[in-house]
């Protein structure tokens, strides 16, 4: 299946006046592309796809397409999913490795050349899945968590684990494919960072390093931790460090301002190699608070109001 036929459709044309959202949305095929020009006819084909999805946000019908886009996507996986169940063990390994790769392409363009307007609008207006993140979930439990598929894979990995520890030649790319790259936390780390307040994306990303540190201490030899553990690290976290401790209504200024020392703690211990980005935040925060209460100083005359101002700078003292 082309990644055009995959996900195409005129979603407009199946939409009534009054009723449209009681009807079934139906994701039909493209017209067949011109030999000819095949480029440009795909390009025309994901312009109208895009004008259909946009009208269909303009005239409130986003459910529908976002219902019709998951229920897509879930049924190809499923079909997908069939035919690599019946892979033999010397070779599911590798198509489940181009299952993903083939999947993830055709999400990426379904999220950058159809549901862009939907993501921006309807999909954060109704605090949902980014469609990118849709098509993730599905993959994995149509795909990765089938027990004809998952369990077989993870098996050959070990073997070949196991080979190349015997010298003998395996192929490295496909391993590296089915474990998991710098690529894909790069995407599900921005992909949390859009969705989650600071505190919120230090939790799943604590859950991620546990879940990797699992993962090698079960399936891999201990000297690949560094190396793995480094790649998430880095895509997790100090990519993003700056970013987490500046966040507007959730950031380290936030916590210092709510008092919210625990999550102050755990972000913290989430990326120590931060800690001046930590403590220039800090400081800012410290000097802006001063600076104010300065201000304040000089136009409190009343003694009962010194005394408040007087707590309020005991009471910045200790937060910070």
């Amino acid at each position: 299946m082309s990644s055009a036929s995959s996900f195409g459709g005129r979603g407009s044309s199946n939409v009534g006046s009054s009723s449209s959202a009681k009807k079934k949305f139906v994701i039909k095929p493209y017209r067949s592309a011109p030999q000819g020009d095949r480029a440009s006819a795909l390009e025309t084909c994901f312009e109208e796809l895009y004008r259909s999805a946009y009208n269909l946000i303009l005239h409130k019908h986003g459910e529908v397409l976002y219902t019709g886009v998951q229920s897509c996507v879930e049924s190809h996986l499923a079909s997908v999913g069939e035919t690599v169940s019946k892979s033999p063990d010397a070779s599911v390994m590798k198509n489940v490795s181009a299952a993903w790769e083939d999947h993830d392409l055709k999400m990426t363009m379904v999220r950058d050349s159809i549901c862009m307007y939907m993501d921006r609008t309807y999909v954060k207006q109704q605090k949902k899945k980014p469609i990118h993140e849709v098509g993730l979930q599905a993959f994995r439990e149509k795909i990765w968590e089938r027990k004809d598929i998952r369990g077989r894979v993870e098996r050959v990995l070990l073997g070949e684990v196991a080979r190349e520890r015997e010298g003998e030649l395996v192929e490295k790319d496909i391993i590296r494919s089915v474990l998991g790259t710098k690529e894909f936390y790069r995407r599900e780390s921005q992909e949390y960072l859009t969705k989650n307040s600071a505190p919120d994306y230090v939790r799943k990303a604590e859950e991620r390093l546990l879940y990797e540190r699992n993962r090698i201490a079960n399936y891999l030899h201990l000297t690949t931790s560094p190396k793995l553990m480094g790649i998430v690290e880095n895509e997790l976290i100090t990519t993003h460090a700056r970013a987490l401790v500046e966040m507007d209504n959730s950031g380290v200024v936030t916590m210092l301002e709510n008092d919210k020392v625990t999550e102050l703690m755990n972000l913290f211990k989430l990326v120590p190699s931060t800690v001046d980005i930590l403590r220039d935040a800090v400081c800012d925060h410290v000097k802006r608070k001063g600076k104010q209460l300065v201000q304040d100083q000089e136009r409190v005359k009343d003694p009962v109001k010194r005394s408040i101002f007087n707590l309020g700078c005991a009471f910045c003292r200790d937060r910070v």
